[in-house]
């Protein structure tokens, strides 16, 4: 049971507000969550479709069932239900997206034995000091005799601070999940998606991805259910949604097309296998279950009806017994043979980024040498020539953060006391989603070093490179680097030549390293490239 709680949390997310008359774990759902996801544990365990779970646990035997209630605190059978909220990641380097559940309990909960292999830690909080229990990143709270709070440290430091304040989008669906008729509730915020992220959707199905609330019930059980409803700001952005539904029913049974059609490849090519040969019989078995599962859901999507009323879209629908052991069957296939495509996508949208920030700040190294005729030096410096400033910073200006240069002071190192404070407010175009590090540090790095006839485009942090220097073109000599070294952006650091005048080394991925050209161009280069290719690359004198 706890692994299906497990993949129910990762798939469905969501987000909330705070009601007084809500029970305890419903109002700890902040308004400035991402999202919540709340689930009737019990109901859920003793639905038809978790039969074949109670089956087999009862066959163990009353002896195994008692040791369970005995060495596992809380007893996994007295949750009644979980509500979990997800959050912001704490920053760089962190998942984007962190969490904290709440347990409420049919008993009271054994605190001493809940809490065991965790080390008491009493912090400071809003209402005065509370008691956690900490492991590692995870921690505890016992909220009353049968609350549980648990999460990653950060999210439940931040949940205790209270909420961010402001109108909570979410009071619905936290009702709706109070009155307990309804397996499953969740609700997300979709406001906090970024317009540049909308305006990548395909402008026919865009209108539906504007709502500002998204909220998901599902029954389970012979009066199954399942209901979805999006809130807008105004009847006409409901009314441009209503007409754009119909486009997006047939974007998804598209999808769900490709993927059938990629099981049935799968199915079509597999081995001939005996059934005890279980890790190809699977090859055979995984595919076919997809296939079914598939057909069921686009039978039950044509019939999905869609009702507008005022400034909201509501479609509900029965959800046979049928479909929901078929689901719980076929999900984790379908999620096997989707992740591979999730992952890719995923990738490629963090590499579009990265290609972004490179251009941007080509940019900004073309108007540096516009208006000073040469590029910025890698490092500043003093009168006595010692390092002061990273180029990163000459560059600010040009970066529309003329603000931000403004708060240095030039004539200090980058860790003097008043320069390391501005360490923080790193701007997002250095940082690399591919390859997150800490809060203010950096990869994207030009390169330095090599001698007169085989430098790099800087052959030392100080040199005012003009582009008559660079006598192998500027199409065809590397200007930045993805470093496989962070460095704080602020300090004069850059990927340098090796010690045989070899190339740095830098961040790849399997499909490659993106690197920023003098000339102002972004490639991606194989992953596998020689090194005396690459080199000849970064050099700009080479010939």
């Amino acid at each position: 049971m706890s692994r299906f709680l497990v993949f129910a949390a990762a798939c469905w997310w969501a987000a909330p507000a705070v009601a007084q008359e809500l029970p305890l774990d419903l109002r700890q759902v902040p308004s400035h969550a991402l999202g919540f996801v709340h689930i009737r544990t019990h109901d859920l365990w003793n639905s038809p479709m978790m039969k074949m779970y109670r089956d087999g646990l009862a066959k163990s035997g009353p002896d195994v069932v008692k040791l369970i209630e005995q060495r596992i605190s809380p007893d996994p059978s007295t949750i009644d239900r979980v509500t979990v909220v997800l959050m912001p990641g704490a920053g760089a380097g962190r998942s984007p997206v962190e969490f904290a559940a709440y347990l409420h309990l049919t008993k009271d909960v054994d605190e001493k034995k809940a809490v065991e292999g965790f080390d008491r830690l009493i912090v400071k909080a809003k209402n005065g000091p509370e008691t956690y229990y900490v492991r590692h990143d995870m921690a505890i709270r016992i909220l009353d005799k049968r609350t549980i709070q648990v999460g990653t440290l950060t999210v439940v430091e931040a949940l205790d601070r209270g909420d961010a304040g402001g109108k909570n989008p979410f009071v619905d669906a936290l009702r709706t999940a109070s009155e307990g008729k309804r397996t499953i509730v969740a609700a997300g915020n979709l406001g906090i998606i970024p317009p540049q992220a909308l305006g990548q959707l395909p402008p026919q199905i865009r209108p539906v991805f504007e709502a500002d609330v998204a909220q998901l019930a599902i029954q389970l059980g012979k009066e199954g259910s399942i209901e979805v409803s999006l809130q807008y700001r105004d009847q006409d952005a409901a009314q441009a949604a209503e007409k754009s539904v119909e486009q997006l029913r047939g974007m998804a049974k598209m999808m769900l097309g490709k993927v059938k059609q990629e099981a049935e490849q799968k199915l079509a090519n597999a081995p001939a296998a005996s059934l005890f040969d279980i890790e190809k019989a699977v090859e055979t078995i995984g595919p076919a279950l997809a296939i079914g599962s598939i057909k069921q859901v686009e039978e039950w999507m044509d019939q999905l009806p869609i009702d507008r009323k005022g400034t909201g879209l509501t479609a509900k629908a029965p959800l046979p017994e049928e479909l929901q052991s078929t689901a719980l069957l076929g999900a984790p296939v379908l999620i096997a043979l989707l992740v591979p495509a999730v992952q890719k996508t995923r990738e490629a949208a963090s590499r579009t980024q990265v290609m972004n920030h490179f251009k941007q700040i080509g940019l900004a190294m073309h108007g540096y040498a516009d208006a000073n005729r040469h590029f910025p030096t890698p490092a500043s410096s003093d009168k006595n020539g010692k390092a002061l400033l990273s180029w990163r910073v000459a560059v600010l200006p040009y970066l529309e953060q003329a603000g931000l240069h403004q708060g240095f002071k030039l004539d200090e190192p980058w860790d003097s006391d008043h320069n390391k404070k501005l360490i923080p407010l790193m701007p997002k175009l250095f940082e690399n989603p591919s390859a997150p590090a800490e809060p203010g540090m950096t990869r994207f790095q030009v390169v330095v070093g090599g001698k007169k006839g085989s430098s790099a485009l800087f052959l030392n942090p100080f040199e005012k490179v003009r582009f008559a220097q660079i006598t192998d073109g500027s199409s065809n000599t590397i200007m930045l680097v993805e470093s496989e070294k962070a460095v704080p952006w602020t300090k004069p650091e850059d990927a340098a030549l090796d010690a045989n005048g070899g190339p740095p080394r830098l961040f790849r991925q399997p499909t490659g390293f993106m690197v920023l050209f003098a000339d102002g161009s972004v490639r991606v280069l194989s992953a596998t490239i020689r090194p005396e290719t690459l080199k000849a690359l970064i050099t700009r004198d080479e010939g």
